[in-house]
């Protein structure tokens, strides 16, 4: 035969290595011999504090605050005690039960704000009974607010790691309830949280505002599924870009085309940083398009001059290829700088790299540092391959004893910087002054001169060629 189930406890045994008691009773009571009662049945279980009047009990109150407080009604003098406890801040919240002498106390105390009512006479276990309950209730309520609020803290940090801000709002009431995510979206303060529409449409940029009404004015009709982008404002004047997407929220068990929403919901993501990149991104494949094309037109034009000089094809291949070849060798190098500049010195160095390597002795190359724009410094890069190709074929860098030094400044006109590049070559063949002159003659003379906006002049000294480069560089810095 099985045990007979235990009876109801509704505190467990006390013992002597049971922790301190959790909870704490306020009893306020005029009959002593009641409240000794009452903590004798109680001790051990729960603190009880005994306070003799309202006076007292605050007091008490005031020193330790309690979890529950037991109150005698005393003949109708509790809703006064009631009062005077309900008026401090502390002691507003914490429930009570009211202890009635009979059925007339008991219905007296119906309008009072109390958590319940217990009637005399009353059995000992029915008063443990009842206090039990309240501080059982008061416990699961701790324990739902702490986890109510561990949930919004990994909720906020979620939110907040995955850039996200969310909102609710009642449906007609004018107003939206956001979390401070999506407030520092808006350019808001966190509090308070409730924002009139006037205020955040407020901070909407005011290209993209039209378009956002209209779309919020369309879902309040169809209550479909709000998804949108737009641009807010900050206080600083910067923006933030922001993709929305938004709700209706409906009674439980009513069906959608009963068209019975009362709030709306919605979350933000802030997408700045992502509308930055794809403008970025589009910027970039404008200015990639502009560049193959010049490219190709730079390319498709060194075909053109050079097949106008070359005596047989092989010369034609031979000519054409270095040139590309140059070009190549300047866009790498403007790559390299993210198409930004290109410094001088590293346009010299890879022009006269064969020679550099072979033997330094043979080539100087000195000036200061000086970066150039993309447009200039293909231009130079052009025109270093032309005199290079030349000083290779015919001058000092075709024979052993030849010496060739590229050197520039950089100088000062009317508060407008300029650079001058010397091309100076020794030690060659003797150089006379051409009958004819060819493509890179030209593109030295013409199209360097005006795609470096300077001038070009050729000296065809006897003893090697002197090539004078100067264009300006912007202005001096104040």
């Amino acid at each position: 035969m099985s045990p007979p189930n235990p009876p109801f406890t509704p505190f467990a045994a006390p013992s002597a290595a049971a922790a301190a008691p959790v909870f704490r009773v306020l009893w306020c009571d005029a009959d002593a011999g009641r409240a000794a009662r009452a903590k004798r049945l109680l001790a051990g279980r729960v603190a009880v504090d005994i306070a003799a009047d309202a006076k007292a009990a605050l007091a008490a109150a005031r020193v330790s605050l309690p979890d529950l407080v037991v109150r005698a009604a005393n003949g109708g003098r509790a809703p006064d005690a009631l009062a005077a406890l309900r008026q401090d801040a502390r002691l507003g919240a914490v429930p009570v039960i009211l202890l009635a002498a009979g059925a007339a106390e008991a219905a007296a105390a119906a309008h009072l704000r109390v958590a319940d009512v217990l009637t005399e006479p009353f059995a000992d276990h029915e008063l443990v009974a009842r206090v039990a309950t309240q501080l059982e209730i008061l416990r699961l309520t701790r324990a739902l607010e702490e986890k109510q609020s561990e949930s919004e803290t990994w909720l906020g940090l979620a939110l907040k790691a995955a850039g996200l801000g969310v909102w609710h709002s009642p449906l007609g009431s004018g107003e939206l309830h956001m979390d401070a995510n999506l407030a520092a979206m808006f350019g808001l303060p966190p509090e308070p949280a409730i924002v009139k529409d006037a205020d955040w449409l407020g901070h909407i940029h005011p290209e993209d505002r039209p378009r956002v009404l209209a779309e919020l004015a369309a879902r309040r009709q169809d209550q479909k599924p709000l998804e949108i982008d737009f641009r807010t404002v900050m206080p600083d004047g910067s923006f933030r870009a922001l993709a929305v997407l938004g709700a209706v929220v409906r009674h439980a068990g009513v069906p959608p085309e009963a068209g019975a929403a009362y709030r709306s919901v919605g979350v933000a993501r802030d997408v700045t940083e992502r509308a930055r990149d794809a403008a970025q991104q589009q910027l970039l494949l404008g200015e990639l398009d502009h560049r193959v094309r010049n490219t190709l037109a730079s390319v498709l034009a060194l075909a053109q001059q050079t097949a106008q000089d070359a005596a047989s094809v092989p010369a034609f291949l031979a000519a054409f290829q270095a040139r590309v070849m140059a070009l190549a060798s300047a866009h790498n190098l403007l790559t390299r700088g993210r198409w930004q500049s290109a410094s001088v010195g590293a346009l010299i160095e890879t022009t006269l790299a064969p020679e550099r390597a072979a033997n330094p002795a043979l080539v100087e190359v000195r000036g200061p540092a000086c970066e150039l724009p993309p447009q200039k410094a293909l231009a130079m890069t052009m025109g270093l391959h032309e005199l290079a190709t030349n000083a290779r074929k015919y001058g000092a860098l075709s024979i052993a004893g030849g010496r060739l030094s590229v050197t520039w400044t950089i100088g000062e006109d009317a508060g407008e910087r300029r650079l001058a590049l010397v091309w100076r070559e020794r030690g060659g063949p003797p150089v006379a002054p051409p009958t004819r002159f060819g493509f890179g003659s030209r593109l030295l003379r013409r199209a360097l001169g005006v795609d470096l906006d300077g001038s070009v002049q050729l000296d065809f000294d006897p003893e090697g060629l002197r090539c004078t480069i100067e264009f300006p560089l912007g202005r001096a810095a104040e």
